[in-house]
């Protein structure tokens, strides 16, 4: 009788471990895949704390040229063909590079801003929005650096 009785508890010890390692496995797995998230960075003199999409959006499609009315906004982007560039479009912008680069080559021809820098690393990242005031760039959540470099900010998305 005893035996009978362990092994229906062990059962249902381990039907409720299985259920419980199911429902949290994908959870795990969706935040590995959740560090490659966006992480915006401007330099460190700049005030603004957060952004949201929408703002990004418009920053980086040429609608806000100034930070509070005053300092030029600087971007940089990465290579139309890395990862970080392609979950950024993606994700942030809701176009793809192609649709991004017609959009810039739009507006330069009509005189109405100039088309983001293209930066390849994180550091060459780190050392062009460091020289600029009004710089803004992005890169994925795995690129982010322990510490931010002197000179860099990590902006909060909300």
């Amino acid at each position: 009788m005893k035996s009978i009785f362990m092994t229906r508890r062990r059962t249902k010890l381990f039907t409720l471990l299985l259920a419980v390692l199911f429902t949290l496995s994908p959870v795990s797995v969706l935040a590995d895949v959740g560090s490659d998230d966006i992480v915006m960075v401007v330099n460190a003199r700049n005030p603004t704390r957060n952004l949201s999409k929408g703002q990004i959006k418009n920053i980086y499609l040429g609608n806000v040229a100034f930070w509070n009315g005053v300092v030029p906004v600087a971007l940089f982007t990465r290579p139309p063909d890395h990862n970080a560039s392609q979950h950024f479009y993606e994700s942030m912008l809701r176009m793809n590079a192609q649709r991004f680069d017609s959009h810039w080559t739009s507006r330069q021809l009509a005189g109405k801003g100039v088309a983001p820098v293209v930066i390849g690393s994180p550091d060459e990242l780190a050392e062009h929005i460091r020289a600029s005031p009004g710089a803004i760039g992005f890169m994925l959540a795995s690129e982010v650096w322990g510490t931010a470099p002197d000179g860099i900010r990590v902006v909060e998305l909300n």
